[in-house]
């Protein structure tokens, strides 16, 4: 037979090897004397019944070239089983739980705190199973140690890269730790790529375990702890990537439940229409109160000329928090009102699939049977422009009975008009500088849309929040620009209106 300890070859009959003095403590089975010299220099024995019925030691075995601890059938009361290890994981859980609440408290008001957290609880297992404890809190109180292939106590990086792989246990349906109740050494996923054991102390050989560390960098140390960190990452990117895929679906629920919930508002608007050929300038129109909000995340709905608008609550999810989304009326074919959704100031992904969005703006503000007129050809035919723009300005008047400001924005393509732009923008600027007195409505248009747009941008820039309550802003342009300018003069509190020229 071979010494455990060097692999020197001794005699049966001898007690003590003659190389390095370590004792035999009793023969050794068949297949350590199968062992050939140079054999793993670490042993434990672990008590198990033989053959013959009596107690014996079996010798170490290589496990698949990975370690000289035995299987669980060999020995049957070394390694801790499935609901041993889920016993001290509650425990640690019961520690951790403390400190985790504490600083879940401040990360909500620090968010950067959440770092702390990943650190304490890396550290809490890193530095408890690589300490001459081999044992976090919840093990010690089951007598459990965490051990490398040789039985001696891991390093902390070893520690490290098995905490790290703990996160792949867990991503593939906790499976990976469902894995200790059936591998042949009792070990969890995390366990076998980093080559640790979970064993029960009273199980180890006496000569292992008491006070020997391995000062050496395991060789397996730097493996586990990249196998772990890739692990890591790959959850890492999968939890963000999820959170914005939820974060989206939650957007766009939230909008999907408000058009559900405005669908009594919808058949009101459609019997008016039916019955009046045109839009009801707001909910008194048609005999109905200011309906309340609906849903928790609705701050308000609001009837204007015949569009529903929809203003989300703080409390939204936080991508549509505090902004609108309108429903649009329009006329098809054979006279059925069909609803177009328009994004208004939310993003347009968040509108649901099933809501047409196509040629919603065409009919926006123009009132049911209205006959568009043409045109201008010549961007210089002031006179056509002003009977142009009057003709969309009556259309849009609603409920507005004052004589309205109209302004019309020569094109900037030709230098002689440069000047005569830049003075309507000051007129607008001072108007909107100035304010307007509820009632009113304030109109421009040109042959040029995103002139006209940089016009309205620029006057309503500086207006104070809420200073057009009550004010009807009429944008008559293209449908490329509506966005830009309806997001300029929506803070100013102002009822925001837009044509299609």
């Amino acid at each position: 037979m071979y010494c455990w300890k060097c692999g020197t070859k001794i005699a049966d009959e001898s007690a003590f090897c003659a190389a390095c003095g370590s004792g035999v403590q009793l023969p050794a089975s068949k297949h350590r004397e199968s062992l050939q010299p140079g054999a793993s220099p670490h042993v434990g024995t672990v008590p198990a019944n033989d053959k013959e019925g009596g107690t014996s030691q079996h010798a170490p075995q290589s496990i698949h070239g990975r370690g000289t601890l035995p299987t669980h059938a060999e020995a049957p009361d070394l390694y801790a089983g499935f609901w041993r290890r889920a016993a001290a994981f509650l425990i640690d859980c019961l520690v951790l739980c403390v400190p985790y609440a504490v600083l879940q408290a401040i990360a909500r008001i620090y968010p950067a705190v959440v770092l702390v957290e990943i650190l304490l609880i890396w550290l809490y297992y890193a530095l408890f199973e690589s300490s001459n404890l081999r044992a976090t809190p919840g093990k010690l109180a089951l007598s459990l140690a965490v051990v490398d292939t040789q039985g001696e106590r891991i390093s902390f990086w070893r520690a490290t890269g098995r905490y790290l792989c703990r996160f792949l246990s867990f991503i593939i349906l906790m499976v990976g730790y469902f894995m200790a109740g059936w591998t042949q050494h009792k070990q969890c996923l995390h366990d076998m790529l980093a080559d640790t054991y979970v064993v029960r102390k009273k199980g180890l050989d006496p000569t292992l375990g008491h006070g020997l560390v391995d000062e050496r960098r395991p060789r397996s140390a730097t493996a586990s702890v990249a196998i772990g960190l890739a692990c890591f990452l790959v959850i890492a990117g999968l939890s963000a990537v999820g959170r914005v895929g939820y974060a989206d679906y939650a957007a766009r629920s939230q909008v999907r439940e408000s058009v559900f919930k405005t669908t009594p508002l919808q058949n009101a608007i459609e019997g008016y229409v039916a019955k009046n050929h045109s839009r009801p300038h707001d909910v008194h129109a048609m005999g109905m109160t200011t309906p309340a909000a609906s849903a928790p995340f609705i701050r308000n709905v609001r009837v204007e000329d015949g569009d529903i608008i929809i203003t989300f609550a703080h409390d939204a999810n936080p991508a549509i928090a505090d902004k609108y989304f309108a429903l649009a009326p329009a006329v098809d074919g054979n006279g059925v009102v069909v609803w177009h959704c328009m994004a208004a100031s939310i993003d347009p992904r968040y509108v649901p699939p099933d809501c047409p969005t196509q040629g919603a703006l065409l009919s926006l503000s123009l009132p049911v049977g209205y006959a568009r007129p043409s045109r201008p050809s010549d961007p210089n035919d002031i006179k056509g422009w002003e009977a142009y723009i009057s003709s969309i300005v009556e259309a849009n008047m609603g409920n507005i009975t004052k004589q309205p400001y109209a302004y019309f924005v020569p094109t900037a393509d030709d230098p002689a008009n440069r000047a005569s732009v830049a003075k309507v923008r000051d007129q607008l600027s001072e108007v909107v500088a100035a304010t307007v007195l509820p009632g009113n409505m304030v109109a421009a248009a040109g042959p040029s849309s995103a002139t006209t747009a940089q016009v309205l941008e620029a006057a309503f820039r500086n207006a104070s929040p809420g200073s057009f309550q009550g004010v009807v802003i009429l944008f008559i342009g293209d449908q490329a620009d509506e966005l830009a300018v309806r997001a300029a003069v929506v803070p100013s509190g102002a009822t925001f209106k837009f044509a299609q020229m």
